[in-house]
């Protein structure tokens, strides 16, 4: 995990509804959650109760499923999608399974490869492989994600000279 993306979920749950929401927040879910390079779960409170969801088993992962078709058995406070988008041809499903599982008032935060960064595998950072899928997400595409979830709000915002894209969407 970049620690310029570390920072963005941080400060947008930090921010988000005045500062309210981080002492509120008591459920959330990563998709994405596999530890390839760091993890995000210590921009949360350690009082969080915490859901990783992620395609393969390993560090971090709490339940092996597809974040497009997941649903929760309650709403959850929070939903984070770091470095994920990048590596799937399902980004669309992705932002409405969040959108679902989210109650009102809920949290979408995330980042992922934008339009200036290196192509790189979802299971080791190494270069991809042949078979897996990669494309980098501009904002354009990530906003009409997000409006056909029919989040109520969101906004985005280029990180590292474009090379990683940033969000928060709510509910």
């Amino acid at each position: 995990m970049h620690v310029s993306a570390f920072k963005w979920v941080r400060d947008q749950v930090g921010e988000f509804r005045g500062g309210q929401f981080l002492r509120d927040v008591d459920t959330v879910v990563e998709f994405g959650s596999l530890d390839i390079n760091g993890g995000i779960r210590g921009a949360f409170p350690a009082s969080v109760s915490w859901w990783g969801i992620d395609v393969q088993d390993g560090s971090g992962v709490d339940e092996v499923a597809d974040a497009a078709d997941w649903t929760p058995v309650a709403p959850v406070d929070c939903v984070v999608c770091c470095e994920v988008l990048e590596h799937t041809d399902k980004g669309a499903q992705i932002c409405r399974s969040a959108a679902r599982a989210l109650r009102p008032g809920g949290l979408f935060v995330g980042t992922c490869a934008g339009p200036e960064r290196a192509p790189h595998s979802a299971i080791d950072d190494a270069p991809i492989r042949d078979w897996e899928f990669y494309r980098n997400v501009d904002a354009d595409l990530l906003e009409v994600w997000l409006h056909s979830a029919e989040f109520r709000g969101f906004h985005t915002d280029y990180g590292r000279g474009g090379h990683d894209l940033y969000w928060a969407a709510w509910t």
